[in-house]
């Protein structure tokens, strides 16, 4: 039975790069032509013709992890009707194996409401509709959170992708992250918290560890609000980024902090 799981979690795995290839190679040949999105598909791939989003197909295929290869440099091709939460608060939580480049697209416009393919995109990902996360960019010397697509950031840290101690580059193995849309309690201002919890294979049999770090803590006073739900989907960079255990929920309760001594 364990066996039976792990080879429909692969297969799905590389259906969807074969996918995202497919549509790439698409793009090439003159694009995707289709003007309507089908409702009852579940995933929405972009395509790319020289280095710009064109055309997007449907397909009928429900995902909880996707690999990204290299190339994308921060254009979020795969939309899937589960990675949305519902209103403006809550999280989103997923595991990544990178070294650097870790890209998270949230918007508030419905990819399933369009009208047509023209200028979709570009709505989507303007600084009236989507928060950008990057973490680990600039050579993991930084993370920052833009209001649209390769905007200016609104934030930015001295801080990445947890590295290794020993060797200074980052950790070869998947690191679990959440994106924590809330309201503090005190002043009622609204904030977005990314925090990082590494998992160590020496750790495997005794659980995870339990007590996170926190990337950002971004206070935003005009935040881009949701009419009924924030949408969102993944990207790279210059290097492939595996996107893994991908949920999202109402969740707005904060994780244990490790303190840093």
């Amino acid at each position: 039975m364990i066996i039976k799981n792990m080879s429909k979690k692969i297969l799905h795995a590389l259906t969807f790069t074969f996918l995202v290839w497919t549509s790439l190679l698409q793009a090439n040949g003159g694009g995707l032509h289709v003007n309507k999105p089908r409702n009852k598909h579940d995933i929405m791939l972009f395509s790319l013709d020289g280095g710009n989003v064109s055309d997007c197909s449907w397909r009928k295929k429900k995902l909880n992890q996707c690999a990204l290869p290299s190339g994308f440099y921060g254009i979020y091709l795969p939309w899937s009707k589960k990675w949305s939460i519902a209103g403006n608060y809550g999280t989103i939580s997923f595991s990544a194996l990178a070294t650097n480049d870790i890209h998270v697209g949230v918007s508030t416009v419905n990819p399933w409401k369009v009208k047509s393919t023209g200028n979709f995109y570009s709505k989507m990902t303007n600084s009236d509709h989507l928060y950008e996360f990057v973490i680990g960019g600039w050579g993991n010397g930084q993370s920052a959170i833009r209001k649209g697509s390769q905007a200016d950031p609104v934030k930015t840290v001295a801080k990445g992708i947890p590295t290794n101690p020993h060797t200074g580059q980052a950790v070869n193995s998947l690191v679990k992250y959440k994106i924590i849309f809330h309201r503090r309690k005190k002043n009622n201002k609204n904030i977005i918290s990314v925090y990082c919890r590494k998992h160590h294979k020496k750790h495997h049999k005794l659980g995870r560890h339990k007590k996170w770090t926190r990337l950002m803590r971004y206070e935003d006073t005009s935040m881009l609000k949701a009419k009924k739900k924030r949408w969102f989907s993944f990207s790279s960079w210059d290097t492939g980024v595996s996107y893994k255990k991908i949920k999202a929920s109402g969740s707005t309760k904060l994780p244990r902090i490790k303190k840093v001594s």
